[in-house]
């Protein structure tokens, strides 16, 4: 399966210290396509349970302020969550 072999190219450029940008390209495209054939089969995956874990240790008044900020990148709203998690002890 090419989607297998695109996750065991991204482990063995990581594990090789060959090239990380592209291990970590080719292992975030293989996670987003796990994660969709998961979630077509009714399966929830690792990074949206983490994130759900994440969203809760926010508070409503920061969940609200992120809602606000439609149209945003997922990274640059992942980087701005992280931020306001990383004054939480629990993390």
């Amino acid at each position: 399966m090419w989607l297998k072999a695109q996750l065991e190219t991204a482990i063995t450029l990581y594990l090789d210290k060959n090239n990380y940008f592209s291990s970590a390209t080719l292992a975030g495209a293989a996670e987003e396509i796990f994660g969709k054939l998961l979630e077509s089969n009714g399966l929830s995956n690792s990074l949206s349970n983490e994130a759900d874990r994440l969203m809760s240790l926010l508070t409503r008044a920061e969940l609200d302020e992120l809602k606000t900020k439609k149209g945003e990148k997922t990274g640059d709203l992942m980087f701005s969550i992280s931020k306001k998690l990383a004054k939480t002890p629990e993390c």
